[in-house]
């Protein structure tokens, strides 16, 4: 049988480690927000989020470290109100409270937020504050599409499993609201040591065929290439 971690176990082995890594990320920004979303399914006009679940690590500039300052995670029911997990334990709260406490997260000084396959997760984010009164929550925010990383790196297929499985990673061991984004910062993890360049895909979201329909003000979208003279995302942005 396995032995799972406790929530507050795979916290203390994430800030152990934290400090071991050299990116110049933990320089530029303050607040290092790790994000997930789940939904019950990928049209987010028609369909919603039903788990969000985030990290955020407080980043020291002048000791390029960082440490952890909150995680949080909420399911989202359909008799509009969610269930809250917290540092502070189990709650039921209201959409509207969900959206002020995801709103909290934007407010850090200097934050940037990562997930993998940004673009669908701000749309369905979006969806989710438009239909509680707040309209472009990302359109000023930075963002780190892993997502987009890992395509430019090693083409397809990539969904999250595949990219996971490529660096043989899983997700730690630990309850089930920090899964998700423990998957995340394990990917960030190994994107980070495998090449220092994650700060120059800030804001950089890469597609495959058609620019999106639903575009953020903040980000430069740029067509994925597959040819001998390849060159990265970053590389092609123009000026």
């Amino acid at each position: 049988m396995q032995n799972f971690k406790s929530k507050n176990e795979y916290l203390a082995d994430i800030e152990s480690t934290i400090n071991a890594l050299s990116e110049p990320l933990f320089t530029c920004y303050k607040h290092i927000v790790l994000y997930n979303i789940t939904t019950n399914g990928t049209n987010y006009a028609k369909n919603s989020i039903v788990n969000f679940s985030s990290l955020t690590l407080a980043c020291d500039n002048n000791n390029n470290s960082a440490s952890i300052s909150s995680d949080l995670s909420f399911s989202i029911k359909t008799n509009n109100n969610c269930v809250l997990s917290d540092d502070k334990g189990v709650k039921t709260i209201s959409k509207e409270s969900a959206c002020e406490i995801i709103s909290k997260l934007f407010s850090h000084e200097l934050p940037l937020f990562v997930t993998y396959n940004a673009q669908l997760s701000m749309c369905f984010i979006n969806k989710f504050f438009e239909l509680n009164g707040v309209v472009n929550i990302f359109n000023s925010t930075d963002i780190l599409d892993l997502l987009s990383i890992y395509r430019d790196r090693n083409g397809f297929p990539c969904k999250i499993n595949h990219a996971l499985s490529k660096y043989n990673l899983i997700a730690k061991n630990t309850n089930n609201e920090l899964k998700a984004v423990s998957s995340l910062y394990e990917l960030l993890k190994a994107l980070m040591k495998e090449r220092d360049d994650l700060a120059k895909y800030v804001n950089i979201f890469g597609y495959v065929t058609g620019e999106p329909m639903s575009k953020f003000d903040n980000v430069t979208y740029v067509r994925f290439k597959n040819n001998d003279n390849y060159t990265r995302l970053y590389e092609r942005v123009s000026i």
